[in-house]
């Protein structure tokens, strides 16, 4: 199958150089593999008037170290280059991972999906299976979120494809390790559209095919001790999770460089809609893997993932500990293991194929590396000012609001001390008040026995007066009755006889 060539690069938001540095590397090689088949035109050049015409033959040395000039990312560059695709379901990967290869492809494919926005479902699987594209990219066509994330961010899924390309162990291994962090952060979890299940037993093999393939410099990531699976929650309806990569793995984890994350827009037509947000993790509309997507050999069901097993430890085969056979994960196409094509014409980026003007292409790409890379390296420094700037009129507007609180608190303290001393002079002179109404209270009851003790005693004298009285009219009385007695006494003794 014939395989598109390479196009112009597209780098909008710039390359590492490391990125560009490989990439020069392997230009070499694939020019040099590019001149490998014709040996008989190489033939009748005996005469020494031919010989300055092969001037591409001082480039020959270079053909050696094709595999040596691969030069592998660390652990935490191969962390930071899938961490934008390591939560996908893992038949999306198995997709991403094999399209990475073909970037050229991706940008042509995004490109023709804008000028055929209108196809959909079977119509669609119809028209890219007409396209002269890698099964991995016209399988993408249905999901465009992930498509074009590696389209918008060509600098990084060239190198993804290249770690891929050239080392899908420890790209795979990667992958499960940022599982493992956003998992233990939260962020991965069963849901209504995904499905994570933890195992440590490797999934069935794949025996009707060749093992995976190894990358044969030292091991980078070590396997994990479990692998972690991502499946939709419904078999016929697939959500691709869109995340921002620095914020779905608990600690921060930086852009890779190339790589700029831009939030998808999503739309239900005729209208946009806002997506279902889960932890981290944001799902639009849900895509339904019909059989109108599975018309062809390529569809959604003809991709899976074969993590291998899990912490294998081959100590007894030498320094580089690499697993062998089926130990190794792989992306699974059609029950088979999925290599990029061998004698495919990938364009400078990759070994195979390529063309005479490669080198010049991969010295200016380089170039251009270092431009972006010194202007990313003055924007970050630009970035960074300002963080410092707004940072230092943040601490100072929060010095200021800090000794306007202290200073209102201040202030609350002073109020609520005079009001307290206000409601400690109200108690005292309720308090006050109140003794003197007592003692008012007192006074008037002492005046009131004084004046009831004075009318016991005006009475008690009222009442000697007139028993006085009494009895000094008793004695008149008696004193009267003693006269008439001493008078009719008198006449008796005179002999009188008392008037009649």
């Amino acid at each position: 199958m014939q395989r598109s060539s390479h196009a112009p690069l597209r780098t909008p938001r710039g390359a590492a150089l490391t990125s560009a540095l490989a990439l020069a590397g392997l230009v070499l090689a694939g020019c040099n593999r590019n001149e490998a088949p014709p040996p008989q035109a190489a033939a009748p050049a005996p005469t020494p008037a031919l010989a300055p015409a092969a001037a591409p033959a001082p480039v020959a040395p270079a053909a050696a170290p094709v595999q040596a000039a691969y030069t592998p990312p660390t652990a935490e560059a191969l962390y930071q280059m899938v961490a934008p695709i390591a939560l996908y379901p893992d038949k999306l990967i198995a997709q991403v991972l094999a399209a990475s290869t073909f970037p050229d492809q991706v940008t042509a494919a995004q490109g023709w999906l804008k000028q055929n926005a209108g196809l959909k479902g079977g119509p669609l699987a119809d028209a890219a299976n007409q396209q002269p594209w890698d099964p991995s990219v016209k399988a993408l066509t249905a999901f465009r979120p992930a498509l074009d994330q590696l389209a918008n961010n060509i600098p990084w899924t060239t190198a993804l494809g290249q770690a891929y390309y050239n080392d899908p162990n420890d790209v795979m291994n990667a992958i499960q390790v940022m599982r493992l962090r956003a998992q233990k952060a939260g962020e991965l979890k069963s849901s209504k559209q995904l499905r994570v299940a933890q195992a440590s037993s490797a999934p069935p093999m794949y025996p009707s095919s060749a093992p995976p393939p190894s990358y044969g410099g030292p091991v980078i990531v070590e396997p994990p001790p479990t692998y972690i699976t991502i499946e939709p929650a419904q078999p016929d309806v697939v959500y691709v999770p869109a995340y921002d990569p620095r914020a779905a793995y608990g600690e921060p984890v930086p852009y890779y460089a190339g790589y700029e994350y831009s939030p998808p827009v999503y739309w239900a037509e005729p209208q946009r809609v806002n997506p279902v947000v889960v932890g981290a993790l944001a799902f639009g509309t849900g895509i339904v893997v019909s059989s109108a997507l599975q018309r062809h050999d390529w569809g959604w069901r003809n991709w899976d993932m074969y993590w291998g097993r899990p912490g294998w430890r081959d100590r007894d085969r030498g320094p580089d500990r690499r697993p062998p056979g089926w130990d190794r994960p792989t992306v699974v196409f059609n029950n088979n293991v999925w290599m990029p094509p061998p004698r495919m014409e990938r364009g400078p980026r990759f070994g195979p194929g390529g063309n005479p003007q490669a080198l010049l292409q991969a010295q200016q790409m380089q170039q251009q590396a270092q431009q972006q890379q010194l202007a990313q390296q003055q924007a970050q420094a630009a970035r960074q000012q300002q963080a410092q700037m707004l940072q230092a009129q943040q601490a100072q507007q929060a010095r200021q609001a800090q000794m306007a609180q202290q200073q209102q608190q201040g202030r609350m303290q002073q109020l609520q001390a005079q009001q307290q001393q206000e409601a400690q002079r109200a108690q005292q002179m309720q308090q006050q008040m109140r003794e003197q109404q007592m003692q008012a209270m007192r006074h008037q009851q002492q005046q009131q026995q004084q004046m009831q003790q004075m009318q016991q005693r005006a009475q008690q004298q009222a009442q000697q007066a007139q028993m006085h009285q009494q009895q000094q009219q008793q004695q008149q009385a008696a004193q009267a009755r003693m006269q008439q007695m001493q008078q009719q006494a008198q006449r008796r003794q005179r002999g009188d006889n008392p008037p009649q």
